[in-house]
């Protein structure tokens, strides 16, 4: 079966005689070789060629007979020609190769043996292949969600200096001059290289000054309309410019048309120059309007006793791209609660964006039972709780700080780089570079309870019994260079401190491609600890899912302690959390102190990831 047939003309060992040299006439000498010739003359009449084998038995004609079959098959005219019946029937099994194959070449394994042995090195291969594939998916898959959710920060910037790539200005139609607008984020590119386009409606104009105005076709224009011009160089999208048309609205290009606006205004506001607000405390109280700040300025704005922020408590309101530079308070509170902020001390259904805050807030408070909330954007931001997927809602975005905040005192904190407390408020696209130290010379006496994260003390959604929406709010893209330090003495186990890079609280909210980049030193006395790279404490209460994904820890966590202590590198305690895709979690450090307000009861744990899960 295994060898390869031969060409020969010879068969059962005998000459071949062609049927054309002469007629089939020889005379027999018996009965038998009669019988033969008679057979012989069936193979004449069947075969193609002209050459017919004479065997001398009845035992060799029957051989020649089941050869018929063969030599039908064949498209050649050499047959190989085995000398027993038990070759012939080899020969018969063989047609069936011959048929199958396109070439002459039979490889063919000998034994069943080598058959099983080729069955497992294809199951070998087929096994490569298939974890070879599941490899290309995983990685395209990470590879997939890294772009689509890649950071819009690089930690290897500075952004102290703050240089947007998005700007979001205001013009109202009537103005017929416009104005100059913000081009630091220029460079050195040259004006003239650049690829600008605008929108279809083709509303706005700007000139190699940067003077934006609206087109000379008025009757294209209509309050309402949002124009869009982006800048493009070498191809690369540097610069995107959004531009609301208004009417009605008031221009602010000086401290008294700026100081001019009564409380309770619902008018609309757009600033055109940097006011210098040197020597005054001046607040914007309950402000229900539009105040356009068109990246400009509010330089040198101060304050000092128990207020504190431009607003006073805005309500219903859009506060939107303005920067207060160079602010300070040093401010003291005996009052049961107080509120602190750079642009406000309390925000209330407002929407916040493209604000910055730079400068210094230095809070005392007095009170053992009072509630003290510092942020450096806002104090405390709140709304009433969403319904339903279509309602709006109220954000903090493309914010930053970058302000050092110092509290000292009694009373239970809350204190984040953005905002102190944020209640049914997302925030999203938002950063901190200010330092944040919170001190307590003695906490068994003065201390009821600490939250504190490089963005929010606490951020929490609530969701009532009637809500119809298909999963919680999600934030995004938030980091946090602020180094947090906080230095408790005393304490005891009903005093709890929660410290994350991020949040140190928060309750009913997922984040995604969030991160922080600072440092943690925290010397917490006999109180219990609940410290995390992202968060100090992380809940969800409702059915829907909540998750961090896409987080990146990478900075120090010190931990000095005589209490109990939970502490990870993402997060110190977690109630029905998921996280996944974190990166560069550091394991944090604790070094256990004597008890200097007795001894906690719980342990002192730090894990890599979450210390406790309940």
């Amino acid at each position: 079966m295994g060898k390869k047939e031969t060409n020969s003309h010879n068969l059962n060992g005998q000459n071949i005689t062609k049927a054309n040299d002469s007629p089939v006439e020889s005379a027999l000498s018996t009965e038998k070789n009669m019988r033969g010739i008679s057979k012989k003359q069936n193979i004449t009449k069947a075969k193609d060629s002209n050459d017919v084998s004479s065997p001398s038995t009845e035992k060799n004609m029957r051989g020649i007979s089941k050869k018929q079959n063969i030599t039908k098959a064949k498209d050649s005219n050499d047959v190989s020609s085995p000398s027993t019946e038990k070759n012939m029937r080899g020969i018969s099994k063989k047609q069936n190769i011959t048929k199958a194959k396109d070439s002459n070449d039979v490889s063919s394994p000998s034994t069943e043996k080598n058959r099983r042995r080729i069955s497992k090195k294809q199951f070998l291969i087929i096994s490569i292949v298939s974890v070879f594939f599941v490899a290309i998916v995983v990685v395209s898959t990470i590879l997939i969600v890294k772009y689509f959710y890649s950071d819009d920060v690089d930690p290897g910037i500075d952004y102290s200096n703050p240089i947007r790539k998005e700007y979001s200005y205001a013009i109202d139609v009537s103005d017929e001059d416009g104005y100059v607008i913000d081009s630091s984020w220029l460079g050195d590119i040259d004006y003239s290289s650049l690829e600008i386009v605008f929108s279809e409606d083709k509303v706005l104009m700007i000139d190699s000054d940067f003077r934006l105005f609206l087109s000379n076709d008025e009757e294209d224009i209509s309050p309402g309309m949002m124009g869009v011009i982006e800048f493009f160089s070498e191809g690369k999208l540097i610069c995107k410019i959004s531009v609301a048309i208004l009417e009605a609205s008031v221009y602010i290009h000086s401290k008294d048309e700026l100081m001019s606006i009564p409380p309770g205004s619902q008018n609309i506001y757009i600033q055109t120059e940097d006011i210098d607000m040197a020597g005054e405390s001046f607040q914007i109280e309950n402000f229900s309007g539009k105040y356009y700040g068109n990246h400009r300025k509010i330089i040198n704005l101060s304050f000092s006793g128990d207020k504190c922020g431009l607003f006073k408590l805005p309500q219903n309101a859009l506060i939107s791209s303005l920067t207060l530079d160079k602010f300070s308070a040093i401010c003291n509170s005996s009052a049961e609660s107080g509120y602190f902020g750079a642009l406000a001390d309390r925000a209330q259904n407002t929407e916040i964006l493209y604000c910055i805050s730079t400068g210094t807030i230095t809070i005392e408070t007095g009170s053992y039972d009072g509630l003290y909330v510092l942020g450096g954007l806002v104090g405390e931001t709140f709304c009433l709780p969403r319904q339903r997927d279509t309602d709006i809602v109220n954000e903090i975005s493309y914010c930053q700080t970058d302000v050092d905040l110092h509290i000292t005192g009694k009373g239970y904190i809350f204190l984040g780089g953005v905002t102190g407390i944020s209640k049914n408020v997302t925030i999203e696209s938002c950063y901190s570079l200010g330092e944040i130290k919170i001190e307590a010379s003695e906490a068994t006496n003065y201390i009821r309870g600490i939250a504190t994260g490089g963005i929010c003390g606490s951020l929490e959604k609530e969701y009532s019994p009637s809500v119809i929406i298909e999963a919680l709010d999600t934030c995004k893209n938030l980091y946090s260079y602020s180094d947090i330090n906080i230095d408790i003495k005393g304490g005891g186990d009903g005093i709890t401190v929660s410290a994350g890079g991020v949040f140190g609280i928060v309750i009913n909210h997922g984040t995604i491609n969030s991160g922080y980049y600072g440092d943690m030193y925290l010397r917490s006395g006999s109180c219990n600890l609940n410290a995390g790279g992202f968060s100090g404490e992380a809940e969800n209460s409702t059915v829907w899912e909540m998750s961090f994904r896409g987080v990146t820890i990478n900075g120090i966590i010190e931990i000095r302690s005589a209490g109990g202590v939970y502490a990870g590198g993402l997060a110190g305690i977690t109630s029905n959390i998921l996280y996944s895709e974190i990166t560069k979690v550091p394991l944090p450090s604790i070094e256990t102190l004597s008890a200097s307000g007795g001894p906690g009861s719980r342990p002192q744990i730090a894990e890599e990831y979450v210390a406790s899960e309940l």
